[in-house]
């Protein structure tokens, strides 16, 4: 019961409390009658606003998606999947890339979503996040911003995210998410070479000192530039050791942040992707497009895409981590993500 509060605060610490009160009544009575009717319905829906980054990260998740500026959905487009993922029921907005910030239109996509009631986050590596900008997102409706951090060592993290300068940039983000008022999590990965040696230990105390808002623990997953790399993955033991790690009220794994979920978010329906060209996948880490919002309505899309046999089996870690999944849906993996769709 303890634990369950927590998570509760938690939850509440870095989705709800920046709503408006009347937006977060109906956030906590839409999430109630979920509880209660114990119906899979969509809770958050991530869109891909652009596959540009400053960086080149070595565990990036979105490498093998090309890169094509001029055919990224339009402001118009994404204002409209928007309003179309709230009418199905979606509470949460989640601003993905690439590097969000790159957007030219990001704070009136933050704007809009925030003024049709939704709960509003972006992923960020923090180099553009500057005091002005933290305050016009804000401005704006923003609710909670991951900033990368994955290593406690500077040198570290800049060579692992092949930029130079990305530590203190992400540092100096966090400052600016608080002194604007936005709820900021620090975001990391569990390298699987260094799981022992007490990084994510020096990460959580780090988290601590600069009083942010909790701390994102992901798994290696078998995806983007380690599509083709399951040695990436941890052990049992490995996990085990992370998962000992876990506080409920600060350190959580990637998907328990979206409201208490404790197995795969996206087998439980409750996530879904939409890529910067407008392709709908089950999650960002399992590329594979079940139609496009171009030429159809989300709403048909994603009866489709949860009445496949992609959902047909529960995983308690991300499919992408299962072999036997992988072997049985590569051809979709590797064709060209922009051009193709499983219909």
């Amino acid at each position: 019961m303890i634990n369950y509060l927590q998570k509760l605060k938690h939850v509440y610490r870095t989705n709800l409390k920046n709503l408006f009160f009347m937006t977060r009544c109906r956030v906590i009575y839409r999430l109630s009658c979920r509880a209660v009717r114990k119906k899979a319905t969509p809770i958050s829906v991530m869109i891909g606003l652009t596959y540009r980054c400053q960086c080149q990260c070595v565990h990036c998740c979105s490498a093998g998606n090309p890169v094509r500026k001029e055919d990224e959905l339009t402001t118009a487009e994404i204002r409209r999947v928007i309003q179309e993922a709230k009418d199905i029921g979606v509470l949460k907005v989640r601003f993905f890339g690439g590097e969000p910030l790159l957007r030219e239109d990001i704070f009136e996509l933050v704007r809009y979503a925030a003024e049709a009631g939704l709960i509003t986050s972006m992923d960020t590596n923090g180099e553009l996040l500057s005091r002005e900008t933290a305050q016009q997102l804000r401005a704006a409706g923003m609710c909670e911003i991951d900033i990368s951090l994955d290593s406690d060592e500077e040198h570290i993290h800049d060579s692992l995210r092949n930029r130079g300068g990305s530590y203190g940039y992400a540092l100096k983000a966090i400052r600016h998410c608080q002194d604007a008022g936005i709820s900021c999590i620090i975001s990391t990965y569990a390298r699987k070479q260094e799981v022992y040696n007490g990084y994510l230990k020096r990460i959580i105390a780090i988290a601590r000192i600069l009083r942010v808002d909790g701390v994102k623990i992901l798994f290696p997953v078998s995806t983007g530039k380690w599509l083709d790399m399951p040695s990436v993955c941890l052990s049992a033991k490995e996990k085990s050791y992370v998962q000992a790690l876990i506080d409920s009220s600060f350190v959580f794994f990637e998907g328990q942040g979206n409201f208490n979920c404790e197995t795969c978010s996206m087998i439980k329906k409750e996530i879904f992707y939409i890529s910067a060209y407008g392709q709908v996948w089950p999650c960002c880490f399992v590329p594979i497009s079940f139609g496009n919002i171009r030429q159809q309505k989300l709403s048909e899309i994603l009866r489709r895409m949860w009445q496949s046999n992609v959902y047909a089996k529960e995983y308690t870690v991300c499919p992408m981590n299962n072999q036997r999944f992988k072997n049985t849906y590569a051809d979709s993996f590797l064709r060209d993500r922009y051009e193709n769709s499983l219909c």
